[in-house]
């Protein structure tokens, strides 16, 4: 998203990635949702994030040629009075009209052998990624320098004041890592919170529901026909690796309410890079000016990175502040205490 944001403003672009390095965003589920359930409260800036994203990605779509971005309503499971109560309470608050159906439904979903209570979420949906860096990766081939390789930090020399990288100066060098920025030099000192995370696709014949179910899982309607379910949340087991117990916990929660037969058809997992006051870190290192840093973004990504993306960008090409609550100086005193 960065890279986008670079290049339109009229600048040249190198990405160094390597294929062979997981990466949490090409097995997440891609799921925009603008409300926390467990209080029944927009999720952060929801209000201004959620036009950003989908005018963001729709205009990726047209530029891309591709098909990435769904919209797709959630309904949210209310199965005990507490739940009831708090639905009513809080359904007309300003905060939450733009998200939230006024009725609760009794609906009866295919492959569900009982009558549900479900509250309608509105503004939600999901970004196909693995269409979407597809897409993205041919554009950049033709639009920018692709290196795919792992970064080379003996390769980087700062002595000219501007970064160069074998051979060639930049005016810039923005570090992208997700959770391995643990093994970056210049922010391995930020205190970042990473947790893995299991995501199953699966084939449910006897099911059919064209929202996305939500209680203690997400079940997400897919465009194939299949349906992503999600998540698990480890905050030691911090491997790219799937993990059988993580496979079994999510399938026993939906087999909970669906019955019939369920195969999956893939099981994968990551690790979000999540800050540890779930805030995204993005700006420059305290004494290398010229590098920066994007990260921080957790569960939220596919919602965050179009806002900040375009603030990071208009930071390092125009000047312009970076908001304190995101911005990395927050951490400044941390690496100076080293």
């Amino acid at each position: 998203m960065l890279a986008f944001e670079l290049l339109e403003s009229g600048h040249k672009v190198s990405i160094v990635s390597s294929k062979e390095i997981p990466s949490s965003s090409k097995v997440a589920a891609g799921l925009f949702n603008p409300v926390v359930f467990k209080r029944l409260v927009p999720s952060w800036r929801a209000h201004e994030f959620i036009p950003i994203l989908k005018h963001k990605y729709t205009y990726l779509e047209d530029l891309l040629r591709a098909k990435f971005l769904y919209s797709v309503p959630l309904s949210k499971l209310i199965e005990t009075q507490n739940e009831l109560e708090l639905w009513l309470k809080k359904k007309g608050n300003d905060e939450l009209k733009m998200f939230v159906k006024d009725d609760i439904e009794k609906v009866h979903i295919s492959g569900i052998d009982q009558e549900l209570q479900m509250g309608g979420i509105e503004e939600a949906g999901y970004v196909d990624l693995k269409a979407f860096l597809d897409a993205a990766f041919i554009y950049f081939q033709k639009n920018a320098t692709v290196v795919q390789e792992d970064f080379d930090f003996s390769q980087l020399s700062l002595v000219t004041g501007n970064p160069e990288y074998r051979g060639i100066e930049y005016d810039a060098l923005i570090f992208c890592e997700g959770y391995h920025v643990h093994q970056n030099p210049y922010f391995s000192f930020l205190p970042f919170k990473p947790v893995n995370g299991d995501v199953l696709t699966l084939k449910i014949p006897s099911y059919q529901y064209a929202k996305c179910f939500n209680k203690n899982f997400f079940l997400l309607p897919l465009h194939d026909g299949n349906y992503r379910l999600g998540a698990t949340y480890n905050w030691s087991n911090l491997v790219f690796e799937t993990n059988d117990d993580a496979k079994n916990e999510l399938l026993s929660r939906v087999q909970q309410y669906i019955k019939g037969e369920i195969t999956v058809v893939q099981h994968e997992a990551g690790v979000r890079p999540s800050s540890n006051d779930r805030r995204p870190i993005l700006g420059a290192h305290p004494q290398q000016k010229n590098i920066y840093i994007f990260n921080g973004l957790g569960a939220k990504g596919v919602m965050l990175a179009p806002y900040f993306a375009q603030q990071l960008a208009a930071h390092i090409t125009q000047g312009k502040t970076i908001e304190k609550e995101v911005s990395v100086e927050r951490y400044y005193r941390l690496q100076q205490s080293l």
